[in-house]
């Protein structure tokens, strides 16, 4: 059995199993309707300039909104195909997970 370590920021305070477990709940629930959950990790930066390229709902609003630096992002696409259809945005330096804002691709 081998062992892997990952350095991780000190900012990101909400440990990978405490996310990955309410990933994996997620993810049975919607595996079974035709789509697939993609879980990522990202900077709020990061993530507000790739919205700026999307049709999303409120747009405007979700840009304006005021998110800590670190963010998970729990990604909805169909099956097969790669647009985004939902995102549950969660606070990356919570110590559980805290949704933050619900984004709704049109």
């Amino acid at each position: 059995m081998e062992d892997l370590l990952v350095p991780v920021y000190h900012k990101i305070r909400l440990p990978f199993p405490y996310i990955y477990d309410h990933y994996s709940s997620k993810k049975k629930e919607i595996g079974q309707s035709g789509y697939r959950l993609d879980l990522l990790l990202t900077t709020v930066q990061e993530y507000k300039n790739f919205l700026i390229g999307k049709q999303v709902k409120d747009k405007i609003e979700v840009l304006k909104k005021n998110l800590p630096r670190f963010l998970w992002i729990e990604r909805v696409c169909e099956t097969g195909k790669m647009e985004p259809r939902i995102d549950y945005v969660l606070d990356g330096t919570a110590i559980r997970p805290h949704r933050l804002v619900l984004i709704k691709y049109q």
